[in-house]
């Protein structure tokens, strides 16, 4: 069955291989039940980026959402992650909620709902500002993770921001 996640992670893997091909994540706008996202400035800001980036020539300009760059499990049995373009995280969503979209599966191959570990050292107007480069996501259900997706089961909406540029972080999946 194929589904909007694999669109999406077909999208960034397209994106990351091929030369003058570029993404913007839009996990955290529109409705969770159309692909295309009803308000188009925030798409065009982030679009604007690439363009200053990639056309332009403004290197300090980060124009890509956060990309998994490694990871490994503590431990604590907790995913460990490292992103390029991220160095600190927020979580922000209209309902005030902390980030979800996080799931953990052990040996067995079941997924759990996870959730961010990193220390909370702020909650403010922009949302939760989270401690650390790394994101540390766990399942208390999980004692020895193998596997972790994010944003796989609805809503597909996300709400985790690297703070560096504001941009959202997309689906992705470790094997």
């Amino acid at each position: 069955k194929r589904s909007w996640y694999d669109l999406q992670l077909a999208q960034a893997r397209f994106a990351a291989e091929k030369r003058n091909a570029g993404m913007v994540v839009t996990c955290d706008l529109g409705n969770p039940h159309d692909i295309h996202p009803n308000d188009k400035e925030p798409i065009a800001r982030r679009l604007v980026l690439h363009a200053l980036k990639d056309v332009y020539g403004f290197d300090d300009v980060i124009a890509d959402s956060p990309v998994l760059k490694s990871f490994r499990v503590d431990e604590k049995g907790r995913f460990v992650l490292d992103f390029k373009d991220a160095t600190s995280w927020y979580g922000y969503a209209p309902d005030n909620t902390a980030p979800g979209g996080f799931e953990i599966a052990g040996d067995d191959g079941e997924f759990h709902p996870a959730h961010v570990a990193n220390t909370l050292i702020e909650k403010g107007r922009k949302g939760k500002m989270y401690e650390g480069r790394e994101l540390i996501v766990a399942s208390d259900k999980v004692k020895t993770p193998k596997r972790l997706r994010y944003l796989y089961s609805k809503p597909w909406i996300g709400s985790l921001y690297s703070e560096d540029s504001g941009l959202p972080l997309g689906p992705f999946e470790v094997n």
